[in-house]
């Protein structure tokens, strides 16, 4: 955290671009203290302006919303449709593996559906999921591919299965109500 290409902000994010990321405005009572990258492109004419970062890994910690991955953010896939109405067409939050969706190349979630576990460490999980994710982004990086995406067949496949395995473990089973379910009752924030 404290490399000269390392920043903390408040700032809201506006959009991701392909070289990297534009925030908004800090909010009021920061706008005197924010300090702003030597990498970043301001408009000259105003401090209010929206920001564009350089960047070419993003990490995102946005908070905590158990059934709302990636809320408050919208995050757009190959065909222009938003993941969350990708979801809502196949009937609630999938991932292969919590991490990657069919039609959002080079997207990757650490903590994705059906990821979160009540026996052990999250942040081991997050850390196998974070090596998981630079094997298979790998070939990207070397410039050996331009982009990986999981098959849908596979993701589906992956989803029935745990989606079953899940109807009977305390997570899903017994008519309680809890917040690892959404409005409709599906579970996709445990792994069984």
């Amino acid at each position: 955290m404290h490399r000269s290409n390392f920043r903390l902000t408040t700032q809201p994010l506006r959009r991701l671009e392909s070289d990297g990321i534009i925030l908004g405005s800090p909010p009021p009572s920061q706008a005197a203290s924010t300090t702003i990258s030597t990498a970043a492109k301001k408009s000259p004419s105003s401090k209010n302006k929206d920001e564009h970062l350089p960047a070419s890994i993003i990490v995102s910690a946005n908070g905590f919303s158990a059934t709302h991955f990636l809320h408050p953010l919208t995050v757009y896939g190959r065909s222009g449709i938003s993941l969350h109405d990708h979801w809502r067409g196949h009937g609630g939050p999938q991932a292969y593996m919590g991490t990657a969706v069919h039609g959002f190349p080079n997207f990757f979630m650490l903590t994705g559906p059906n990821t979160a576990n009540g026996h052990s460490s999250l942040i081991t999980s997050s850390e196998n999921t974070a090596g998981y994710i630079g094997r298979i982004i790998k070939p990207v990086l070397s410039g050996e591919a331009t982009s990986v995406e999981v098959k849908l067949d596979a993701e589906r496949k992956l989803t029935r299965e745990v989606q079953s395995e899940i109807q009977g473990t305390v997570f899903q089973n017994g008519g309680c109500r809890s917040w690892y379910q959404d409005a409709g009752g599906i579970n996709s924030t445990m792994y069984p």
